[in-house]
């Protein structure tokens, strides 16, 4: 069998693996092309998600330290303004009517 030129196997590949691309060669790429998606899927979730999701109770941990503390003092503060708010509505009388 005769091995296609290198600008046809490309042109084979990427009529495989990217959508839209067509291509008239008779010839065919090899069974374990139809694996790559799968195996690709699979390594990404495996090795980099998976990792990455044991990280992330670590990070959700180290977040609500830093952010409760915040979360407190704007409360306060907002309580504070709002509490304060009021006492200056109660001590402002309310406009005559004409």
């Amino acid at each position: 069998m005769v091995t296609p030129a290198a600008a046809e196997a490309l042109w084979l590949s990427a009529s495989h693996f990217v959508p839209g691309v067509v291509t008239a060669a008779t010839a065919s790429l090899p069974r374990w092309c139809s694996l790559g998606a799968g195996l690709t899927s699979w390594l990404l979730f495996v090795i980099y998600i998976g990792i990455a999701a044991s990280a992330l109770p670590i990070k959700q941990r180290r977040m609500i330290s830093t952010v409760v503390p915040a979360y407190t003092m704007f409360r306060k503060a907002f309580l504070l303004i709002a509490r304060n708010i009021r006492t200056l509505k109660r001590l402002v009388p309310p406009k005559q009517l004409a």
